[in-house]
């Protein structure tokens, strides 16, 4: 078996971060690396891909180095530089797989979520269904669902699959934990030339409309999908319960108030500054200032500002 860990967006949705969302820290470490632990427990994974584009190329190499992930870990470029060039995650998981001439089953994941159950559940799932599987998640709430896929199920198997449904009959959502399996290749070519080239979850989607059988395996814990700032800053809050983290190269003064759940990246520089519920990534001046609630970009420069409930990048 194959892993795949899907890094290739450009997090409109966190703009103006010029930063890949699954390096963003959760805690001590990127997003990704919770990600990629979880899929070091899974001894049935020959070698583990993290496909992103080219423009984090850098980034993701040097990230990679410095990390205890091993030699399982692979990363893998797409050609795009921006929004408008990307493949869409389904096209670049078929450009991977003839790229590589990948013929094994798949275990495909997002690098920007984050979650506490072990992904060997959903292995063992897939080991007796041999069929397409997909982690889902309760959200307990049909008002959220309208967010997300849609999933019903029926004797374990995905009925019926709705993207952003207006009135949903369920609160059973599907995660970014997808199973592929390697007879489903070419099901996976047709998907995308029936236009379905965007999310994992298409594919799915593709699957069930299509009458092919789809198991979904309920996952019990903590599950956050990392799309916006206030759930990446509820998943940094889980992971630090409270406390803070400050990176190496830091300098911070007596003068400043450093509250809970604050990561501040390396070579941060702050200065009679209030910050709290808050990241700031590297490189990072703060002078005289509040951060609540907030991220602050990379090499980013604050005087005598109160950034509250912000996304703040400005060099």
């Amino acid at each position: 078996m194959i892993g795949i860990v899907l890094a290739g967006g450009f997090a409109t949705r966190m703009r103006p971060l010029t930063y890949s969302k699954p390096l963003l820290p959760l805690g001590d470490k990127p997003c990704i690396e919770h990600v990629c632990g979880k899929l070091s427990e899974i001894k049935d994974l020959d070698k583990i891909y993290i496909t992103t584009s080219r423009l984090f190329e850098e980034d993701y190499m040097r990230w990679l180095d410095s990390s205890e992930l091993g030699e399982k870990f692979q990363i893998f470029i797409e050609s795009a530089r921006s929004e408008t060039e990307k493949l869409g995650a389904l096209k670049a998981i078929l450009y991977l797989i003839y790229k590589e001439e990948i013929k094994d089953d798949m275990l495909i994941c997002a690098g920007d979520n984050y979650f506490d159950f072990s992904i060997m559940r959903l292995v063992e799932t897939y080991k007796k269904s041999n069929s397409l599987t997909v982690g889902l998640y309760d959200l307990n709430d049909k008002e959220k669902v309208k967010l997300y896929s849609e999933i019903i199920l029926e004797n374990n198997y995905i009925k019926n699959f709705e993207e952003k449904p207006k009135d949903p009959k369920s609160s059973l959502v599907s995660t970014a934990l997808y199973i592929y399996p390697k007879s489903s290749i070419s099901l996976l070519r047709e998907a995308v030339d029936n236009g379905y080239v965007d999310s994992p979850g298409r594919f799915i989607e593709f699957a069930v409309r299509t009458g092919h059988p789809v198991y979904g395996k309920v996952m019990d814990g903590i599950w956050i999908d990392i799309g916006d700032r206030n759930s990446y800053l509820e998943a940094n809050s889980l992971i630090l319960k409270g406390k803070s983290y400050i990176s190496e190269n830091c300098e911070i003064d007596g003068k400043c108030e450093i509250g809970n759940n604050v990561v501040i990246g390396k070579d941060c520089k702050i200065t009679s500054s209030h910050i709290d519920n808050s990241v700031i990534l590297p490189n990072s001046t703060i002078k005289a200032s509040s951060v609540l609630n907030s991220i602050v970009g990379a090499n980013s420069k604050i005087f005598n500002k109160t950034i509250k409930e912000e996304i703040y990048e400005v060099n």
